[in-house]
């Protein structure tokens, strides 16, 4: 599978409902991953993308956004990786205005073969509470964050298949439990997220992704969420490329607190998305 063609994004996260359903372009984060050089360098990515609801412009429904992220990349000798990003959305619906989100200080070492096929990537991440909702209504101070990323390439049952599983455990560090709003902040975090990554051709490659994550309030309450993403990219250059997808999320308890409640589509709730990332 040829993917030395792309060194884009981290975690190219892209924002779609106020439920916060993420989608992610898979090919760009395992090219981030990389860091081939094993000496100082430095090299960034810019990424744009447009997300949208199934509702008409015009409707009290609709809902659309932009989003722009510039990230950087340093790279250290033993193959170590410093990043960050500077990423801004603007939200059509809500007065047009350009606004700075969180981002994240990421060192990341790929570590080889863990065992057959298995391969994996040690990372740490320390969030920079950026936005005004971080920053002022929740008191954000910073968080800390575990994510490794396993990689299996499956090639032995599929050709072109790569299975990745990406758990993480965040601590985060707050001035205070519960946010200027009322909401109750979260003391910590434990995200559980499963990608199947299929190259269907040398540029053209299917991403399934599946994430499922739970939430502790200081007072000891849950929160569940799920997000589903289904999307495409398609390798124009050596330095662009293009993406579509699909995501959905949302709670993942119904309303009774007991049942769960996963939608892999819904007209109401879907959201659709595409973008460019160019590297430089």
């Amino acid at each position: 599978m040829r993917l030395k063609h792309l060194k884009l994004l981290v975690l190219s996260v892209v924002t779609l409902t106020c439920a916060q359903v993420y989608a992610q372009n898979t090919l760009v984060e395992l090219e981030n991953t990389k860091s081939d050089q094993g000496t100082y360098s430095i090299d960034g990515t810019y990424t744009g993308f447009f997300s949208t609801n199934a509702y008409r412009p015009g409707s009290p429904d609709h809902q659309s956004s932009s989003d722009h992220i510039l990230t950087g990349r340093l790279h250290l000798p033993q193959h170590y990786m410093l990043s960050t990003s500077l990423w801004l959305n603007q939200d059509f619906g809500n007065e047009r205005e350009l606004q700075t989100r969180d981002s994240l200080l990421t060192l990341t070492k790929p570590m080889g073969k863990l065992i057959g096929d298995i391969s994996w990537i040690s990372r740490a991440s320390l969030t920079l509470p950026l936005s005004e909702k971080s920053n002022k209504t929740d008191g954000l101070i910073s968080a800390f964050r575990l994510n490794p990323l396993f990689t299996w390439n499956a090639k032995a049952i599929i050709p072109g298949l790569n299975i990745i599983f990406r758990p993480t455990i965040i601590k985060n560090f707050y001035q205070y439990e519960t946010s200027l709003n009322g909401r109750s902040n979260f003391d910590y975090t434990i995200n559980q997220r499963l990608t199947f990554f299929y190259s269907m051709t040398d540029s053209i490659f299917l991403s399934l992704d599946n994430t499922y994550i739970k939430s502790w309030t200081y007072s000891g309450l849950t929160n569940d969420f799920y997000s589903f993403d289904q999307s495409l990219t398609f390798v124009l250059t050596k330095n662009l490329s293009g993406f579509v997808g699909h995501a959905i999320g949302g709670n993942a308890l119904a309303v009774n607190g007991q049942e769960m409640d996963f939608r892999i589509y819904d007209l109401n709730n879907s959201n659709y998305y595409l973008g460019l990332s160019y590297q430089f």
